[in-house]
C-alpha cells in the first residue's frame, strides 16, 4: 500500500435540511441542523483513510473548539496530523450548506485559517516527510504557491504521483499545470479551464484542450452520468449508477478520495473512476458529508 499526502482544506460544515433552496431574498426555516466535518482536502483525505489507505495531511486550522474538533477527528481516522498547523488570530473554515428535499446543495464557504498556509509552512517540513509520500493530492481551497511548492518538493524526493482537483475553478499558474499528474475537474469546471463544455457523448475537444495544459492523465467526473479518464490519448468511461439521493454534499470528494486510494494499490486508472463512481453513489444515500462516506477495505 502506497502512502497519500493531501495538501488539505479544513473546514466545519454548518448544514441545513430544507423543504427547497432559498430563493434571493428569501428565508426558510428548518428544525434539521447539523455539524460536520469537511473541506474539500480534507474530505478527499477522509475517504482515501476510510477505504485503507495510509494518510498524512498538510493543513491549518484555528485554536478554536472547531480546529481542535478537525484534528481529532482526522486522528480517530488513522490520518498523520503531524503538519497541522494551528493559528491564533484566525478561526478555523466554515461552510453554511443549504441541503433540499431531492439532495442538491448550495454552499458558501469562508476559508479563514486555510488561507494562512503558505508556501514557507511547507518549506519547513523534513524531508523525511516528502520521501514517505508516493502520491500527493490538493484542491484550489489552498493558495497556488502552496500548491506548487508542496508538488515540487514531492517531485524532488521521489517519483511521486501529483493530482490537483482543480476546484473551485480559478487561475492556475502554468508552473502548477506543469507539475502536475492527473487533473480532476467536473464539467463546469472543465469549461472554465478549457472554454469547452465536455458531456457523456462528446468529451474530446474538453480532453485534448486539458492535455495540452501538462497533466499526463484526466479525470472528469460528470455526477450521475459516470466519470470518464483520459489517459494515453485514450478514452476510458465508467457509468454512473442511479441511487436514491438523499444528500450529495462531498460527493465528489468521496470520489476523489476513493479515486487515489484505488492508485495507492496500483490499480489501473480505468478500475479506480470505476471504484470512485461506486463509493461515491453509496455516499449521496445518507446525509452529511464526512459521516456518509462508508468504511471499506481495499
Amino acid at each position: 500500500m502506497q502512502t497519500i499526502g493531501v495538501v488539505t482544506s479544513c473546514i466545519m460544515d454548518l448544514t441545513f435540511e430544507v423543504p427547497e433552496l432559498p430563493r434571493p431574498g428569501e428565508t426558510v426555516a428548518t428544525d434539521n441542523f447539523h455539524t460536520g466535518f469537511g473541506g474539500k482536502g480534507a474530505n478527499q483525505a477522509v475517504a482515501a483513510a476510510k477505504t485503507g489507505a495510509k494518510v498524512q495531511v498538510i493543513g491549518t486550522v484555528g485554536e478554536d473548539d472547531f480546529g481542535c474538533d478537525t484534528i481529532v477527528n482526522f486522528e480517530k481516522n488513522n490520518i498523520n496530523t503531524e503538519y497541522i498547523y494551528q493559528f491564533e488570530e484566525e478561526g478555523t473554515g466554515l461552510a453554511s450548506i443549504y441541503v433540499d428535499a431531492e439532495g442538491e446543495n448550495a454552499i458558501g464557504v469562508a476559508l479563514r485559517a486555510n488561507r494562512l498556509l503558505s508556501a514557507e509552512h511547507v518549506e519547513k517540513i523534513p524531508d523525511r516527510w516528502f520521501e514517505k509520500i508516493d502520491i500527493i493530492a490538493g484542491v484550489l481551497e489552498i493558495a497556488p504557491p502552496v500548491l506548487r511548492k508542496s508538488f515540487a518538493r514531492s517531485k524532488e524526493s521521489g517519483d511521486t504521483l501529483t493530482v490537483l482537483n482543480a476546484a473551485p475553478a480559478r487561475e492556475i499558474p502554468e508552473d502548477l499545470w506543469q507539475l502536475t499528474d492527473v487533473l480532476i475537474v467536473n464539467e463546469t469546471e472543465a469549461e472554465f479551464y478549457c472554454g469547452s463544455l465536455p458531456t457523456w457523448e462528446q468529451p474530446e475537444p474538453a480532453l485534448e484542450a486539458l492535455i495540452e495544459r501538462g497533466p499526463e492523465v484526466i479525470v472528469l467526473s460528470l455526477g450521475r452520468k459516470g466519470a470518464i479518464a483520459y489517459v494515453n490519448n485514450e478514452i476510458i468511461r465508467a457509468q454512473g449508477k442511479e441511487v436514491d439521493t438523499v444528500d450529495t454534499t462531498g460527493a465528489g470528494d468521496a470520489f476523489i478520495g476513493r479515486y487515489v486510494s484505488s492508485l495507492a494499490t496500483d490499480q489501473d486508472h480505468g478500475l479506480a473512476i470505476n471504484n470512485a463512481n461506486q463509493y461515491a453513489a453509496r455516499t449521496v444515500q445518507a446525509s452529511g458529508t464526512q459521516k456518509s462516506f462508508p468504511t471499506l477495505n481495499n
